[in-house]
């Protein structure tokens, strides 16, 4: 009892909160981290990374199976040259020391996230002064839902993570006279680049704006250059190699931007806030004399939420409200005599934003991981400002936040309260006499394309218009076995078929080349009316994007034996984002259905 007490007497408050910290991310990111087996992406890294303990490099052809995507993902010599290769090289050495399994995949990734939460309470000391947001904000990052499925995938989110807060660790080193810290910021910057090429140039372009509005005179142009030639040392001769951008995976339109920008602004708030809190921090934390603020709060939440629901033109009006911010925001900056790295925390999401919007092909949330910290630092700080008039109030809407999604839910419970549907909406905007009057018809959309959307509304109310809480399904996760449908055609195929048997699936190879070796046929050959291919096996899934031909129908009923799977039938397994993720088994899903090629002269 003594030496315990010696330790804890030589122990500052803050190492202790750490340490306790770093215990619990450890508890909460571990246990049962081999047991979901990898769904498609992950099993994307983690395959790359088995076959970098082959060849020495990402090679995506490997004598047997050809990692197809369309556009490819490879060059002529089967090289992939389209995603960076450092999640292939971190996965790859866990399966050296580990062993090839799903544990292994994933370890590295978890260890990020404890590096994360060790190194989070730090960079929260260096942004604010204010003690109740440096006490608060650690405990909500390492409670928060989203992050924590986000740090148990083999896949590059860790490591986005982790080189963000370091980034932004060594900068503000830097401009606190620290001429070390600029070693530590060049290679964070480098290990950025090769985890995300797109999500780095935002994160360096929101560093650039936050250096030349706030610390352009205290971090020099000189310090500046040194660090740009450095990474462009290691970093533009892999660009001329890899030549990404020729693969057909970068595209532009002004349409484009604009709904990227209202799209991801209104992710990132569902996702680690809630768009209804926008609207009623506006309302409690600006008064009448910042109009403003407390108006655009108002309506950015709105629209946030909007956007979410899937309404029509919401990503727009949500993309004026970001953009409109943006403009207000620097001006204000320019006239703030509090000069710190505070701003950073809008500065740096805004960075990645606007070059996702413009560069990147696809706006997931998953891409914006690597702000998804500073956000929650802006969350706590907001209450903390609350809690100065609402003490009771703000310690109450914080806690309502972690354990439940009900503010999230409850733009969608109201519409859900409505007599009619986004349907019945829709036949009216289309049929009504009144609509019929002013012609309204003929502005509309065609008729498929508009009841489309309706119909997209309505699922979406419902899917959201549930109250949750997520740190219970999380928990129940923990204590529970996943039995998804990757695992159950995995163990089957492994028990009733042989390595040398053939397999044609209409989605989710890369997961089955990982786990059991056979030859996986490109899943085209399911669309090809002309082709005429009977592989061993053949697994189809419920909801995919497109209508196999009558040929290849004909070819299931007649020479293939159907079996059902005590599995649900999940196009994506399980995926990290809560949208798509599954804390337990689904048991409203149809059963997994593969088939197996009958043997000449068998009978159905």
């Amino acid at each position: 009892m003594t030496f315990i007490s010696s330790i804890l007497s030589h122990l500052h408050h803050r190492h202790i909160q750490t340490i306790l910290l770093i215990l619990l991310g450890a508890a909460l990111l571990f246990p049962r981290l081999g047991d979901t087996y990898l769904w498609m992406d992950e099993a994307e890294t983690a395959l790359l990374g088995k076959n970098i303990l082959t060849y020495g490099y990402p090679r995506m052809y490997d004598g047997r199976n050809l990692m197809a995507y369309s556009p490819p993902l490879h060059n002529e010599d089967y090289v992939e040259v389209v995603l960076p290769w450092l999640p292939y090289y971190v996965s790859a050495v866990s399966f050296y020391f580990l062993g090839v399994d799903t544990f292994a995949a994933r370890f590295p990734f978890a260890v990020c996230g404890l590096i994360v939460i060790g190194l989070f309470p730090v960079i929260v000391r260096q942004l604010t002064d204010d003690r109740w947001t440096q006490i608060v904000a650690p405990w909500v990052l390492v409670l928060n839902v989203p992050l924590l499925l986000y740090f148990r995938q083999c896949r590059y989110y860790g490591l986005v993570i982790v080189f963000t807060l370091l980034i932004i660790w060594s900068y503000l080193h830097l401009a606190s006279g620290h001429k070390w810290a600029l070693w530590p910021l060049t290679a964070a910057a480098i290990g950025l680049f090769h985890s995300h090429y797109v999500v780095c140039a935002g994160t360096l372009m929101g560093l650039g704006i936050h250096w030349v509005m706030v610390y352009f005179y205290r971090i020099s142009w000189i310090q500046i250059a040194i660090m740009g030639a450095l990474f462009a040392l290691f970093t533009v001769p892999w660009v001329l190699y890899a030549q990404f951008w020729t693969h057909g995976y970068v595209w532009f339109s002004l349409r484009k931007v604009f709904i990227f920008i209202g799209t991801l602004c209104a992710r990132l708030s569902e996702n680690f806030s809630a768009p209804i809190l926008i609207s009623l921090m506006g309302l409690w934390l600006f008064d009448r004399t910042r109009r403003f603020w407390r108006y655009l709060c108002v309506a950015s939440g709105l629209c946030c939420a909007g956007t979410i629901l899937n309404i029509p033109l919401f990503p727009y009006l949500t993309a004026i409200c970001a953009v409109l911010a943006l403009i207000k925001g620097g001006r204000d900056v320019r006239h703030c005599s509090l000069q710190t790295g505070v701003h950073l925390i809008w500065m740096l999401p805004a960075g990645i934003i606007l070059t996702l919007s413009v560069f990147s092909p696809s706006n997931e949330i998953r891409y914006l991981v690597g702000a998804a910290p500073l956000v929650l630092i802006a969350l706590v700080m907001a209450f903390s400002r609350l809690r100065q008039s609402f003490p009771k109030l703000a310690v109450a809407g914080l806690i309502l936040i972690i354990c439940s999604n009900i503010l999230t839910a409850s733009p969608a419970l109201a519409l859900r309260t409505l007599s009619f549907s986004a349907l019945d909406f829709g036949a009216f905007m289309t049929d009504s006499e009144w609509s019929n009057q002013v012609g309204l018809k003929n502005l509309l959309p065609p008729e498929d394309s508009w009841f489309h959307r309706m119909a997209v509304i309505d699922a979406k109310i419902v899917q959201i218009g549930v109250v949750r809480s997520y740190p219970a399904g999380y928990l129940y996760e923990l204590w529970h076995r996943y039995d998804g449908p990757t695992e159950g055609i995995v163990e089957y195929l492994k028990r009733y078929g042989h390595p040398d048997d053939t397999i044609l699936t209409d989605y989710g190879s890369i997961p089955l080349i990982f786990y059991t070796g056979m030859r996986l046929l490109p899943e085209k050959l399911i669309y090809e009316p002309d082709v005429n291919v009977q592989p061993d096996w053949i697994i189809m899934h419920r909801g995919d994007f497109l209508q196999v031909t009558e040929s290849f129908q004909r070819v299931l009923d007649t020479k293939y034996e159907r079996i059902v799977l005590p599995y649900p039938d999940l196009l994506w397994d399980n995926r990290p984002e809560l949208a798509y993720h599954h804390f337990s088994v689904p048991s409203d899903q149809p059963p997994q259905v593969i088939y197996r090629r009958l043997q000449p002269g068998a009978h159905l």
